[in-house]
């Protein structure tokens, strides 16, 4: 058991590959543990905790507020001669508890085989798929991430529409005011958004929607009409004083698996991932 205990801290705690640990235990200990042998360790570990996994998914979805980032992370399949399947890896967070996971689902299936029984309301990037979730899941609301939706405008400035300096300057406004809200009561805080954060929301978006698409590059346009529509559905969040200004806790979250998943989550089957999630 103290092995074990060593072995998920090592793995996913302090982010050490298997093939180091391999190591360390070969040139410190003494000791030959093949990291094939631990990735199976973890996974029987993985089916113990499993029930507590569900348990803990299962309370923050009840919560009906869930920050939602994912993206398709490629792992080696020993059935699959030459080839990387893809599964999707993600996170999920819902007011300081974050839950991370792994699906066998293709990334366009995956919100679905997730979410299918959540009623509430998602944060989410602009992923389109999200939005197929409506017709299934009765009164979902999904509300959008102001980092998201800042970063595309930091791409039209550098692709030389200055008129994003602007908006950006915006977003600079509504970042202080989240830091100036932070720690106040839920009360004060809907009433600071409501009063200096909401017309921020409704300014860049009117200012948006009557500026002239730019000319060139194409890509630039396309970028200002993302923003549009990021802008109108963060613009949901200022109401809400639970409801974070963008995502990036459960994107950096995701960003420490994405690391994993260079590390040493590559060795593991997609079968031994949805154990291990």
């Amino acid at each position: 058991m103290t092995l074990a205990v060593f072995l998920l801290l090592a793995r996913f705690d302090d982010h050490i590959a298997y093939y180091t640990l391999e190591r360390i235990f070969r040139e410190r200990h003494g000791l030959v543990i093949p990291r094939q042998q631990m990735v199976q360790w973890v996974e029987q570990v993985a089916s113990l905790l499993k029930p507590l996994y569900l348990l803990m998914f299962k309370r923050m979805k009840a919560g009906g507020y869930l920050q939602i980032d994912e993206t398709p992370v490629k792992v080696m399949d020993p059935e699959v001669q030459g080839k990387w399947p893809a599964v999707t890896c993600g996170s999920m967070r819902c007011l300081g508890r974050c839950v991370p996971g792994f699906s066998g689902h293709p990334r366009s299936d995956a919100p679905h085989a997730r979410l299918g029984d959540f009623q509430g309301t998602i944060q989410t990037d602009a992923y389109e798929v999200y939005d197929s979730l409506k017709k299934v899941i009765p009164n979902l609301v999904r509300i959008g991430c102001a980092a998201h939706a800042r970063r595309k405008f930091h791409r039209a400035l550098r692709e030389g529409d200055r008129r994003a300096i602007a908006f950006i300057a915006q977003f600079r406004k509504l970042y202080r005011l989240e830091r100036e809200a932070k720690n106040l009561a839920p009360e004060t805080r809907h009433q600071l958004r409501q009063e200096q954060a909401a017309p921020i929301w409704a300014n860049s978006s009117t200012s948006l929607g009557s500026a002239a698409p730019i000319a060139a590059p194409k890509q630039s346009g396309q970028s200002r009409e993302l923003s549009g529509q990021r802008i109108r559905g963060a613009h949901r969040i200022s109401p809400i004083p639970a409801y974070e200004i963008d995502n990036n806790l459960v994107e950096n979250r995701f960003e420490v698996l994405r690391s994993d998943g260079a590390a040493g989550c590559s060795s593991v089957t997609p079968m031994r991932v949805g154990a291990a999630q």
